[in-house]
């Protein structure tokens, strides 16, 4: 004669002892869930703050173009300048042109003095040659995230760089 224990799987109570879940498993399966929906959401929050920041570079650096053409063999200079709420292109002594740029222009930076503003950027490109009035990088965003426009005097020509 076969002999059933309690625990054995054989015995006839034992799935009526093991239905259902404890608290604790279901709370670990609620965490798992939780942490396999919230990695894809960073990961997209992520390339969005990059995106913004590559179009904020580019714009910044279509923008420096286009003042270097407009002083380019003219009589007045032109300025470029970014604030938190978008960008005016402008010549000396009139007000310019302003475009707003939704989300303004997070992690807005430079490495050279002269061309902070308060909260923003401006830089100059002097009339006939069109070079800017100095040599530096305009930022936009954290490391790792952000883009950077190097404006070089020698050339005078700019370029778009992660960093």
């Amino acid at each position: 004669m076969m002999q059933h224990y309690p625990h054995s799987p054989f015995h006839p109570r034992s799935l009526e002892a093991q239905s259902g879940h404890t608290l604790i498993e279901l709370l670990v399966a609620l965490a798992l869930v939780a942490l396999c929906a919230a990695l894809p959401v960073a990961s997209v929050a992520a390339a969005l703050a990059q995106q913004v920041n590559r179009n904020n570079a580019l714009i910044c650096q279509t923008a420096a173009v286009v003042a270097q053409m407009g002083a380019l063999g003219s009589a007045t200079g032109r300025t470029v300048a970014w604030d938190a709420e978008g960008l005016t292109v402008a010549s000396e002594g009139h007000a310019g042109v302003r475009f707003l740029v939704a989300g303004g222009a997070p992690g807005l930076g430079t490495n050279v003095s002269r061309w902070r503003l308060n909260g923003g950027v401006r830089v100059s490109f002097v009339p006939v040659t069109a070079a800017p009035d100095s040599a530096g990088s305009v930022y936009f965003g954290d490391e790792g995230t952000g883009q950077r426009v190097v404006v070089r005097v020698e050339s005078g020509l700019t370029r778009r760089e992660s960093r």
